[in-house]
């Protein structure tokens, strides 16, 4: 099935984006979920500015679904109700659609980028710049796929991603000394501001990490140092 569209639930619509077996879903003005599809169901964790826990939604022949949520990451009950239906324009999901195939995957367009001195942790600020690219998201994320297009052989080789982070750039006032680097936050849908998080402001978020990065939480505290180190980018190099 593809579960991709906007819903109305109990907490605001809710926009979800397949990537394989992978899903990103927005709702609110900070809400994001990271989950993964089996058959019918997505389960996964929800994270909001007040807190974060576990969700999952089982999707029915009509276009609907019946969810519940808890928060925590502990085991027990989920009591909280999450259910969704789509918008009355929006076409029944099909549960035989096969998983997007290489060859319609979206183009990267859309990116959220922080720009952040490597020698200290002052930030320096941030902007999304929309793009035409080539390039195109991976069915499946995952930590190899993010740095693989994360990467100088990925967008920091695009020419009209250069172009556009170089325009945005010029408006900050940057010490070239100090080796400030840009971090690419956001893919389209695809929110990576957990791994800025975990790496820079030292959050506790592991199990999110872990979710979007398709890894065991275990393995986190020893890949991100090294997700960072290959997917940022010396500002030094647009001009």
């Amino acid at each position: 099935m593809n579960p991709s569209g906007t819903y109305k639930t109990q907490h605001g619509d809710l926009t979800i984006t397949q990537h394989g077996v992978n899903i990103t879903a927005t709702y609110q003005e900070d809400g994001v979920c990271i989950g993964s599809l089996i058959e019918n169901k997505i389960e996964g964790i929800w994270k909001n500015n007040k807190g974060y826990g576990i969700f999952e939604w089982t999707f029915d022949g009509n276009g609907s679904f019946i969810g519940k949520y808890k928060s925590g990451m502990e085991e027990g009950a989920m009591r909280g109700k999450w259910d969704g239906k789509p918008p009355a324009s929006e076409s029944v999901i099909n549960l035989e659609t096969k998983p997007d195939s290489d060859n319609d995957n979206e183009n990267v367009s859309d990116l959220e980028i922080y720009i952040r001195y490597s020698d200290g942790d002052e930030e320096v600020g941030h902007f999304s710049i929309k793009i035409e690219s080539a390039l195109k998201m991976p069915n499946e994320i995952s930590y190899e796929s993010l740095t693989n297009l994360i990467s100088y052989s990925g967008l920091f080789e695009d020419e009209n991603f250069l172009n556009a982070v170089k325009q945005e750039v010029s408006a900050f006032s940057l010490t070239m000394s100090d080796c400030p680097q840009i971090f690419v936050t956001k893919i389209n849908a695809i929110d990576l501001k957990p791994l800025y998080e975990n790496r820079f402001n030292s959050e506790e978020n592991e199990e999110i990490v872990a979710a979007l990065l398709n890894i065991n939480s275990d393995e986190v505290s020893d890949l991100i140092r090294d997700y960072f180190s290959e997917t940022g980018y010396s500002v030094e190099n647009l001009f």
